[in-house]
């Protein structure tokens, strides 16, 4: 048996405590219904829940302990940030992955580039380094991927048809942080591969596209040396006429730019006459 507070008013509105043992709280209505009072309110006078069980945990209760424990989840990474707390070493990758970072700059696709002079460090562009192309078809290539620039050396004889049909099945990539120089070159050589696997669509051959590479080539020399012969023309004269030679350089240099073909340089000549062009004006 417990013992049961409870509230109730009296005929004449007078707000009334009193107490009741039962064993439970239904009991107690039940007692005071026969009796004929109208409890405001019954409750266990020890505090406990009126049916007898364990007092309930209130709901602040429960929300505050959800906070305390979240705080405490979170401590080791907030102090992790602040520098203060220990520090996790990097989890090292797992055998034969590469780390995301470095994956993400060898998965990096080269966007086709028209063929152009490459801007830059010469001794760079034509000293490229051996992994920057994988195969030695697109090796072979990239001697065709300036306008202008002399044909491969001798002894740089095309691969098989089957390599160069191979290349076009991988497209080529770039790691982020590489040379703007080799960056801009693979770029070319992938516009390259794009122009000879639409020559082959079109019904040619692996041998046809390389012989109109070089024919192209050829041509696109040819009109660099003819103006290198008349600008030594104007140059080896009894009297060279540097102003008509300068002017000459500067119409030559127009045009070969207009055809994506690298400029003549200024003959030193000429270089002391530009000086002295600037001081006059």
């Amino acid at each position: 048996m417990k013992t049961f507070r409870y509230i109730y008013k009296t005929s004449q509105g007078v707000r009334q405590t009193a107490e009741m043992s039962a064993a439970t709280r239904d009991e107690v209505f039940a007692a005071l219904r026969e009796k004929g009072i109208r409890p405001i309110k019954v409750v266990a006078a020890d505090g406990s829940k009126a049916n007898g069980e364990a007092p309930r945990v209130s709901r602040r209760v429960w929300i505050a302990l959800g906070l305390c424990l979240g705080l405490l989840a979170a401590a080791p990474w907030m102090l992790a940030r602040s520098g203060k707390g220990p520090s996790r070493a990097p989890a090292a990758a797992a055998p034969g992955r590469e780390p995301r970072e470095a994956r993400r700059e060898v998965l990096r696709l080269a966007r086709p580039l028209a063929r152009q002079v490459v801007s830059g460090d010469r001794l760079r562009i034509a000293n490229p380094p051996a992994g920057l192309f994988p195969s030695a078809a697109e090796r072979y290539l990239a001697y065709f991927a300036e306008p202008g620039r002399p044909l491969p050396p001798a002894d740089a004889t095309p691969p098989a048809p089957d390599a160069f049909l191979a290349c076009l099945q991988t497209p080529l990539r770039v790691k982020a942080d590489e040379f703007t120089e080799y960056v801009e070159l693979v770029r070319i050589v992938t516009r390259i591969k794009d122009e000879m696997r639409a020559y082959l669509a079109g019904g040619g051959s692996v041998g046809d596209y390389l012989a109109e590479l070089v024919k192209r080539q050829r041509l696109e020399i040819s009109y660099r040396e003819q103006a290198e012969r008349k600008l030594e023309e104007y140059l080896d004269a009894q009297k060279p006429d540097l102003p008509r030679a300068y002017d000459y350089w500067l119409k030559a240099n127009a045009r070969l730019r207009s055809m994506g073909i690298y400029t003549l340089p200024l003959p030193d000549r000429l270089r002391a006459y530009e000086l002295t062009a600037d001081l006059d004006e």
